[in-house]
């Protein structure tokens, strides 16, 4: 009898300390979780403010170096050397580059001769703020009735000429000048060169450069009536 009741009572124990037991070990296992999400929660942030003040030292952001020309300056002035290919109504196209410039040189320039120009790029225009033509050395610049120079299949012609009589760099027809001529060419002191030995001597008084003549066709043929250093 006494046997049976022990028996009883250890499991009435039993059944009463096992609920407690499991609550007290899914208690502990809780808290572990809630740090543990915490502590992690805090790794994230962290690495999110890392990324995102890498992101913002990123060197894409201000260009400087995916674009080489990010720092370049309009201002900055360049050099271009190259052959005329091209010259109408005062567009004058340098191997396949456009060049402008109020100089007057670069209205004179004509194709075939060789040109360095001073400036800076506006895209793809070379905007020139000093012209040089370099290339021939020795040339001039006519412009009048055609039989002057010995062009006889025009009646007024512009003519850049050349070393030696009838030496034409370039040749076109030229709106009436109603017997005007314009000549740009160099004068050594002596003479002119480059234009044809039956052009008179220009006035006295004119010193060695580049000059500017006008002149005009009469009964006793070509006067010049005006001189100046050129340009």
């Amino acid at each position: 009898m006494w046997l049976r009741l022990l028996i009883i009572l250890s499991l009435l124990w039993g059944s009463l300390a096992t609920p407690v037991a499991w609550s007290i070990a899914l208690a502990d296992g809780s808290d572990d979780g809630g740090k543990g999400s915490g502590d992690g929660g805090k790794d994230d942030k962290g690495k999110g403010d890392k990324s995102k003040g890498d992101k913002s030292k990123s060197p894409n952001h201000d260009g400087s170096k995916d674009n080489p020309g990010a720092n370049s300056t309009p201002s900055d002035v360049r050099s271009y050397y190259g052959q005329v290919t091209l010259n109408s109504s005062g567009q004058v196209l340098v191997g396949d580059t456009w060049v402008q410039s109020s100089s007057p040189w670069l209205r004179l320039a004509a194709p075939g001769m060789w040109l360095e120009a001073s400036g800076t790029w506006n895209g793809q225009t070379f905007v020139a703020t000093e012209v040089k033509l370099q290339v021939p050395q020795e040339w001039a610049y006519f412009q009048g009735p055609a039989d002057l120079i010995g062009a006889k299949d025009y009646q007024y012609a512009s003519a850049w000429l050349g070393r030696g009589p009838n030496s034409f760099l370039s040749l076109k027809a030229s709106p009436d000048g109603q017997n005007q001529v314009r000549v740009v060419a160099y004068y050594d002191g002596s003479k002119l060169r480059a234009v044809p030995t039956s052009f008179p001597a220009p006035p006295a008084g004119l010193k060695p450069g580049w000059v500017e003549l006008i002149g005009m066709v009469g009964s006793q043929g070509l006067v010049w009536i005006s001189a100046k250093p050129f340009p």
